[in-house]
């Protein structure tokens, strides 16, 4: 873990990184202590270093152990601040948001409460923030909503459709739901690419389904190398 900027300045030199990424890789892996009732937060964030650059990130909070800390709206490393956040945020499941000037739409458009889940993940899966868009209707209906409430007409300057959720059980549910993605997609004139993230699609069969349907971009993570079977849910620990 690190211990201070200086650190961090430390192993800039050792390991060739600039020293701000070796910041945020830590922060990223540790999370932060904080006093407040949210499992996860996503945030503005600006460096000391770079106060003129914005960063957008989620985190986990409640980690007794990290050596980070939010105290206020300032990020400290053992007690030296390193940041400064605004915007926050509970990161509860939305069903949806743009990037990329709203020309990449990312959905969280299954359930999250059928999950198996794996060890580490810190998700909350409580009902309040389980977005449940599974069916053809509510896709249409969700495309219109948000076309009409950015007065966009239709969605044919949407470039990507990103499909962001772990849970689907079996690979023939999730090529059946992103059929589903691309049939909504295809009723608001959008025939941008379809990105999934998954390791639920291991099949060359499964592959070819999705591409059958349209440009398509598959994304895989590994998380980890070792005591996969231990750490991860089945579909990921057998890739």
């Amino acid at each position: 873990m690190l211990t201070d900027r200086a650190h961090a300045d430390r192993m800039s030199k050792q390991w060739g990184i600039d020293a701000d990424d070796v910041l945020l890789i830590a922060l990223n892996s540790c999370g932060m202590r904080s006093t407040l009732e949210a499992s996860r937060l996503r945030f503005r964030l600006r460096l000391d270093t770079h106060p003129d650059e914005q960063l957008y990130m989620i985190l986990s909070l409640g980690r007794r152990d990290s050596p980070f800390e939010l105290v206020g709206n300032d990020i400290h490393l053992n007690g030296s601040r390193i940041a400064t956040v605004d915007a926050a945020e509970d990161d509860d499941a939305v069903l949806g948001y743009w990037r990329n000037g709203r020309k990449v739409l990312t959905l969280n458009s299954n359930a999250r409460s059928q999950c198996t889940g794996c060890v580490f993940c810190p998700n909350t899966l409580e009902e309040s923030s389980d977005p449940r868009l599974s069916a053809l209707d509510d896709l249409d209906s969700y495309f219109a909503a948000i076309t009409d409430d950015f007065s966009l007409g239709d969605m044919s300057g949407v470039e990507k459709v990103t499909v962001c959720t772990g849970c689907f059980q079996h690979e023939r549910l999730a090529v059946e739901h992103l059929r589903q993605v691309r049939s909504a997609m295809s009723h608001q004139n959008c025939d941008g690419a379809i990105h999934f993230l998954s390791s639920v699609i291991t099949t060359d069969s499964g592959v070819q389904a999705i591409a059958d349907l349209g440009p398509f971009h598959l994304t895989l993570t590994a998380e980890c190398f070792t005591r996969r079977g231990i750490i991860l849910k089945e579909s990921k620990a057998r890739l």
